[in-house]
């Protein structure tokens, strides 16, 4: 206990501010980025906590908790188990997000492996394989929630600094459903070209969660690619400077969060 206690206090003399929020608030808690609730065992890589204050570590816990039926990792009995647990309180707490979920057809399923050039294991059926359908409108802020803690935590490791107020985040969200084509993936990961392997206890987690990036100091900035569970990638510009990214325009452009000033 002592030993925690240390190692909290040293993590906020060398990380004071939330990076969350522009560094405007102390920051009082640790927010593990992504949430533990998305790996094996909630076994998340080192080096992924970062210094937040309290609004903002508990504004994408709920994000998070209907989130994990979409990005989850079930490999084994255990985890399995455990995923049906999950599912069942996220059925429980919030009642309109497991229907929205919607079961494609054997023929749409076997459409999908076709277009995406798959090969199945032998002896599984296309039909056999969990596919759904999500609905946007449930499950769009959601995802930007995460997307957008994501980027500024990201910005954060880079720099060692918060991405401040007029910085900004442009952001694009792709499912393991959709084709964003070939050409303009590899053309987004040559410019990401630095590799980031993330592990925990010298056990390498890259197939649960991996990013590519490149940088900038002149001004601050950052284009990430991260992938989580092989479910979702989450793709960002993270820059202390908009003004110079005029082109990219408004769409998708996230802010640093902003808290309401307490009353004296």
């Amino acid at each position: 206990m002592a030993a925690s206690k240390k190692r909290r206090e040293r993590f906020f003399e060398e990380h004071p501010k939330c990076c969350f929020c522009a560094g405007l608030n102390d920051a009082v808690e640790e927010d593990h980025q992504p949430g533990r609730v998305f790996f094996l065992e909630r076994k998340w890589p080192e080096g992924f906590v970062f210094p937040s204050c309290i609004p903002c570590n508990r504004v994408s816990r709920e994000a998070e908790n209907r989130l994990s039926v979409l990005i989850a990792n079930v490999e084994g009995p255990e985890a399995e188990e455990a995923y049906r647990k999950r599912v069942d309180s996220v059925r429980s707490n919030y009642p309109g997000v497991i229907p929205s979920l919607l079961q494609m057809s054997g023929n749409q399923k076997r459409t999908f492996v076709k277009r995406r050039g798959l090969t199945l294991p032998s002896g599984v059926a296309a039909s056999d394989l969990p596919i759904v359908h999500i609905k946007p409108e449930i499950w769009l802020n959601d995802l930007e929630m995460l997307g957008r803690k994501l980027m500024l935590a990201l910005h954060y490791q880079t720099h060692r600094r918060p991405l401040p107020l007029d910085g900004a985040i442009w952001l694009r969200i792709i499912t393991n459903g959709q084709d964003p084509g070939e050409e303009w993936m590899q053309r987004a990961r040559g410019l990401a070209n630095i590799s980031v392997t993330p592990a925990r206890a010298r056990q390498f987690l890259h197939e649960q969660f991996s990013i590519r990036y490149t940088s900038a100091n002149e001004p601050r900035m950052g284009f990430y690619i991260a992938t989580l569970q092989k479910t979702f990638i989450f793709m960002g510009l993270a820059t202390e400077r908009p003004d110079l990214h005029t082109d990219l325009g408004e769409k998708k452009l996230l802010r640093p969060f902003i808290w309401p000033v307490p009353s004296s």
